[in-house]
């Protein structure tokens, strides 16, 4: 009878455990304001090809620090949960109407830790509920030109750094991956890296060589008319190429949001 005590109670003891494990809050941020943004369509800068990420925005991550302004929730939704915004499927205003979002954390953890408690604050403030599925959707794949690739390996340690706007953009220590996300926020489209090359690198593109008095760099709906001006860049500078293709995604299917109220 003792050992039937004993084992029930280490039986309960495990339980206790487990749902303890599985009941254990998210990681949240310790202040977070969110507040809409008043620059107005109007008032808004243009955007161009090489803006930085954040849908006419910007998203900067330091250990202790999550700062995004002038952002759409398409644009972190697809930052929390590291999908193009071209894989995010929900109602118009997710992708019209902007945010400042400013979040901070007790201690300094790290850039995959801060999305993580992003995902938590987008449901927790913005209602935010979505489920997963696989679509096929047009897209170009990112795949190395016939005489090879031109990108530089990256010896040095350390977080992924962008510099540069506009018409041009230097990577350094991105990986095939990272480079097709910044291209696919240039074309606003779903960009596939299909290159095979592992490791991270160093890259430098210039469009400005490829454009002419008329093209409309300007105009998000002219996809197919920027995606030429990159094939020759790509092609001449990094010795890769954007094929268009029907494309095999995981897509995040938004069932609920708020907007939320301003604090």
């Amino acid at each position: 009878m003792k050992n039937a005590h004993t084992l029930a109670a280490i039986f309960a003891l495990e339980a206790w455990g487990v749902l303890g494990h599985a009941q254990s809050p998210a990681p949240a941020f310790e202040v977070a304001s969110i507040r809409p943004n008043k620059i107005g369509g109007e008032g808004r800068r243009p955007r161009f090809p090489f803006s930085p990420p954040g849908s006419d925005g910007t998203i900067k991550a330091s250990p202790g620090t999550l700062s995004m302004r002038d952002v759409t929730l398409n644009a972190c939704i697809g930052w929390a949960y590291r999908v193009q915004e071209s894989q995010v499927s929900g109602p118009e205003w997710l992708g019209a109407d902007h945010f400042d979002v400013i979040a901070k954390t007790a201690a300094p953890v790290p850039e995959s830790q801060l999305r993580v408690m992003l995902q938590a604050l987008l449901a927790d403030r913005f209602k935010v509920a979505l489920h997963r599925e696989s679509k096929t959707v047009a897209g170009y794949a990112l795949v190395v030109g016939k005489n090879g690739p031109k990108v530089r390996a990256s010896e040095g340690e350390g977080e992924s750094e962008l510099q540069g706007g506009k018409l041009r953009m230097e990577g350094h220590r991105y990986s095939m991956q990272g480079l097709a996300e910044l291209l696919s926020m240039s074309l606003r489209t779903y960009v596939a890296d299909m290159t095979g090359l592992e490791g991270r690198y160093n890259f430098s593109i210039d469009i400005s060589p490829f454009l002419s008095i008329d093209t409309p760099v300007l105009r998000s709906e002219e996809t197919v008319v920027m995606a030429s001006v990159f094939e020759r860049a790509l092609e001449q500078q990094l010795g890769l190429k954007l094929e268009g293709r029907k494309i095999p995604v995981e897509v995040l299917v938004i069932d609920r949001a708020e907007k939320p109220s301003e604090n």
